[in-house]
Parts: C-alpha cells; structure tokens; sequence
C-alpha cells in the first residue's frame, strides 16, 4: 500500500484491504480521525511506523493471523483505543506502537501467556502491556 495512502483523511471510517496488499506503509492511515475500527487481514505482514497513529476515534483493532510486524509508533495516540486483538504470528510490536492510548484496557491473544512473552515488545508500550490480556481467544 502506498505511503501516506489516506494521510489525514478526516472522513474516512472503513478500511478494507486488497488481498494483494502484504505491508501498510508508513503513515498510510495517520491521522485518520474517523476511522473507528481495524480488521489487518492476515495478508498484509507488516504494518509500517505510524500507520494509523492519531486515528482519534479508533475504538478496537483486529490483526488476524498472518501479520508478523507491528511498526512503531503504528497506533500511537489513539486515544479511544480500547481492545486490540492479535493472533500468534505477530512477532514483534514496535517502540511505543501503543503510546498515548490511554484507554487500551484489553488485549486478546489467540495462544497462552507462555507463548505472548514472546512477542518482542518495544519501549514505551506501557499502555499495551498494563492491559488485561485474553490467552487462548479464538474471535
């Protein structure tokens, strides 16, 4: 997907993905302040730094399996972020992918606690990892 694809689009309140995009850019999705929730289909691998930083009105995320790569700061301010779902592919999660997203209270995880302390998670991601988090969560 092409770098700052919706950059700033106020509007914007969905987003679906071709199942030919494997990365969202960098900034694709910045500021975004109408978009209210998230599906990352499992054919996109990669979510670049800043993606959807600044998505206001963001209230839930779904990464499906498939996704290995969060980006920094790819959800940074946030601010009405409440859950966030991820699948056991993803890897690794960015330095402060999660910053400023002060109402991020649950995060569901598809396998056990054993296996999510695998997940390399960045700094400041205080928000993310203060969450009540879901092991075994099949959506």
């Amino acid at each position: 997907m092409e770098a700052q694809a919706a950059y700033g689009n106020e509007h914007l309140k969905k987003v679906v993905f071709a199942e030919s995009v494997r990365s969202i850019s960098d900034y694709a999705f910045y500021g975004c302040k109408s978009l209210k929730e998230l599906t990352v289909p499992g054919n996109v691998e990669t979510i670049g730094e800043y993606a959807f930083s600044g998505c206001d009105s963001l209230v839930g995320v779904v990464i499906e399996y498939g996704t290995v790569k969060i980006g920094e700061r790819a959800f940074k301010d946030c601010k009405k972020l409440g859950y966030v779902s991820i699948s056991d592919t993803v890897a690794s999660i960015g330095e402060g992918a999660f910053n400023g997203c002060a109402d991020l209270t649950d995060v569901f995880y598809s396998l056990g606690e054993s296996d999510f302390s695998k997940i390399e998670i960045g700094a400041l991601n205080s928000y993310f990892e203060n969450a009540k988090r879901h092991y075994n969560y099949v959506p």
